[in-house]
């Protein structure tokens, strides 16, 4: 009889025993499984919060690359070219000056140049001589008094103070600080002895801008 309790009791201590061993595995694997969950967690918060990071870094990136562009393009925008006329060297925007010529049936107008100060460049620059008489011929020269035909034109003139037009038939352009000297022109007026002074104005298109000049010219007899 004890000898069959003691059995009982074995077989229970041994049961018992399993149980321990296989609730002690298990909660070893279920303790695996909560490390390994809490790694993957932890590394997919990392790879949001580097993500998050690396998100942020390129919108303000691309914000600082809209602000720089907006930067530049307003300073462009606001940049503006400016034509001044000039003769020997000195300014004549919108101012008048008085010239001489050698002779009362031909006009020299000369030492005529064109410079941007503004700071941008300026385009298709086109240049009209105004004469308060009527033109008859008209030849462009150099410094050097080499006469060709090309260059200024005779043209009818819109404005009934300047009945004589002829325009300078070359297109240019201007970058900014840069000169350039106009070709001289030579005009044959028609004659009037009672005539001594004419009056003439330059005007210079570019852009949309326009630069105008005048020039009493006293005339030699």
């Amino acid at each position: 009889m004890e000898t069959d309790d003691s059995k009982k009791i074995e077989h229970l201590e041994s049961q018992i025993q399993n149980l321990s061993q296989r609730y002690e595995d298990s909660h070893r694997f279920f303790k695996h499984i909560l490390s390994a969950i809490t790694i993957i967690f932890i590394f997919i918060s990392i790879i949001i919060t580097v993500l998050s990071i690396s998100s942020r870094n390129e919108i303000d990136d691309a914000i600082k690359e809209m602000e720089r562009k907006f930067e530049i393009l307003s300073g462009q925008a606001l940049r503006e070219p400016k034509i001044d006329i000039y003769f020997q060297d000195n300014l004549i925007t919108n101012r008048t000056i008085s010239i001489k010529t050698a002779s009362t049936n031909w006009i020299n107008v000369d030492s005529l140049y064109l410079k941007n100060n503004g700071d941008k460049i300026a385009k298709e620059i086109s240049i009209k001589f105004y004469l308060s008489q009527g033109i008859g011929y008209v030849q462009t020269y150099t410094q050097k008094g080499r006469y060709f035909g090309t260059g200024w034109q005779v043209y009818n003139s819109p404005d009934k103070n300047y009945p004589g037009l002829c325009v300078y038939e070359e297109k240019l352009s201007l970058n900014s600080g840069d000169s350039w000297a106009i070709p001289g022109i030579q005009i044959q007026r028609e004659p009037n002895e009672a005539i001594n002074m004419l009056n003439s104005k330059i005007e210079v298109f570019y852009n949309v801008d326009k630069t105008i000049a005048f020039l009493d010219i006293e005339l030699n007899k």
